[in-house]
Parts: structure tokens; sequence; C-alpha cells
């Protein structure tokens, strides 16, 4: 992953950035005070953040150890001996020096330069913070490829509601399998002129 800096340092162009995994699902109430808390923190004393959730097996992902006051002490990849329950999510917020940092990155024994890595060259500098899930919050859905399709505890009930109303239609050539077409949700519709509006800065009325 840290290789993306590398490749997009021209994109990033010296300027702050966040780095995200496709497969990482955020949600839930607490998403707004920890991503607020997450961007005082490098407003405060440029660098990088991470974030951090707690979860039952941190072997299974990179880990941060903090202390009392919730600062990285340590970082690592799938520990065999985790210093801390809290895993690093698959975001990641840094400021302009991520390409540079990320181009002096050693090839990992996968072959791979690791976020990891790039994360303690941060820590290293004093320059790492994190942003952390109170701990009986949902908020972090790190979905594996066998469970893409599956929602989080949290949205189950409502998925489940949902998928129960939507229409399912089957469609032989020229006509639609029963007597009538499936009604789709009305969704709103913007006027280009609000698109725009909303585009230049304005705000919705």
């Amino acid at each position: 992953m840290a290789d993306a800096y590398r490749i997009g340092a021209d994109f990033v162009d010296g300027g702050p950035s966040a780095l995200i995994l496709g497969d990482n699902l955020f949600y839930g109430h607490e998403a707004g005070r920890v991503f607020a808390r997450a961007a005082d923190t490098l407003d405060a004393r440029r660098g990088a953040v991470v974030f951090a959730y707690r979860v039952s097996d941190p072997r299974r992902y990179g880990v941060v150890e903090l202390d009392g006051q919730g600062r990285p002490l340590s970082i690592e990849e799938k520990p065999d001996d985790p210093r801390s329950p809290w895993a690093v999510t698959g975001l990641y917020i840094y400021d302009g020096q991520a390409p540079e940092l990320a181009a002096r990155l050693q090839p990992s024994a996968r072959g791979e330069l690791e976020i990891t890595d790039l994360n303690r060259a941060y820590l290293e500098q004093g320059r790492l913070g994190s942003s952390v899930w109170a701990a009986a919050s949902p908020g972090w859905t790190p979905a594996p490829p066998t469970a893409c399709w599956t929602p989080p505890p949290s949205c189950a009930p409502w998925s489940s509601a949902r998928a129960s109303r939507s229409p399912a239609p089957k469609r032989s050539p020229g006509a639609w399998v029963g007597s009538t077409p499936p009604s789709w949700p009305a969704w709103p519709k913007a006027s280009a002129a609000r698109l725009r509006g909303l585009s230049a800065g304005g705000r919705e009325r």
C-alpha cells in the first residue's frame, strides 16, 4: 500500500491526503467524532494519523500500542504476540511528506512496501497520531473476500428489511416475467443549475 505514494507523488503534489482500503467500511454515529479528532490531530502537529479499533484477535491486523493519552508507542504488522488489542484500520491520513518517506522504504519479506513501515517512519519522527473508536461502539468492518456481501452486524437489520422490499426482476427476451414491470424507488432529482451551485461552494436550501 505504501507504494501508492511513490506512484502517486505527482498527484499528491506535496499536500495532505487520505488513503483508504476499498474493502474497509466505516459507519455509525461514532465516525464523525473519530474523523474530527483526526483532523484536529493533523492540524495541531503535521504528520500522520491512524485510526485504531479494538479487536478480539489483533494478530490478523497491523497493531498500534497506545499510551494512556491515546498516543502511539509502537506499531507492527500482524504480530504473533500483539502488544495491544488496537488494530490499525485501513484508513490513513498523511501530510505532504508521505511520498518522500515512502520512497525511502525498503521492500518487506513479502516484497512489498508496507504501510506499517510508512506509519513507523512517522512514529520515529514523533509525528504519528491516532484517533480511537470507543470500545463499545460499532464503526469499522474490514471485509475479507468471503465477507464482501455480508453487512456489518449493526447494519444487518436495516439491510435485511431493505432486501425484503427490493424488487428482484427477471427478464425474458422482450418482456418482464410476471404481469407488470417492477416499480423502482424514485430517487430525488437535482437540476443542473443546482448542481453547479453546490459545486461552486453554494449551500443547499
